[in-house]
């Protein structure tokens, strides 16, 4: 498990350092709708090297059989430009649909549209402005896992 170093100042003026631990995902089931190939393996490197247990999908329709024949995920992460005719937003509804649960979601773009905000709102989503730095990731994605009173 990896950890971040922190140091401070005590009370004395000595400075102190100790190692924070990273939050654990292991086991987290993340559902990854990405239709660039490049992108959706780093985001499953990535993931796994979390310790989540990624599924990939290459757009919307994909995403409903993945969830169709395997466990439902705990999260899903979607990029908003699909080349399947969904977009990001679109997906995340019908597999929810398809899961019968509100499922907590992240939609991830380079788009800074208020409009695509307030749409992501509505769903109940997550929006992540492109590029997400992985941490920010790592902290939603631990805020969401169910083991620690996550959202699903």
């Amino acid at each position: 498990m990896a950890s971040n170093h922190v140091d401070f100042d005590g009370d004395r003026g000595s400075r102190q350092s100790f190692e924070l631990p990273e939050p654990s995902l292991d086991g987290l089931r993340v559902l990854v709708i990405e239709d660039d190939a490049l992108v959706r393996e780093a985001m499953e490197c990535i993931l796994a090297s979390w310790g989540c247990k990624v599924t990939l999908a290459h757009g919307a329709l994909m995403a409903c059989d993945q969830v169709l024949h395997h466990q439902f995920p705990d999260v899903i992460l979607s990029d908003y430009r699909l080349n399947d005719g969904y977009d990001g937003i679109n997906a995340i509804r019908l597999v929810r649909k398809i899961a019968g649960a509100q499922i907590p979601a992240c939609l991830i773009s380079a788009d800074a549209d208020e409009n695509l905000a307030h749409q992501v709102e509505e769903a109940g989503a997550y929006l992540l402005q492109k590029p997400v730095p992985p941490a920010k990731l790592r902290s939603i994605l631990w805020s969401l896992h169910p083991s620690n009173g996550g959202d699903s």
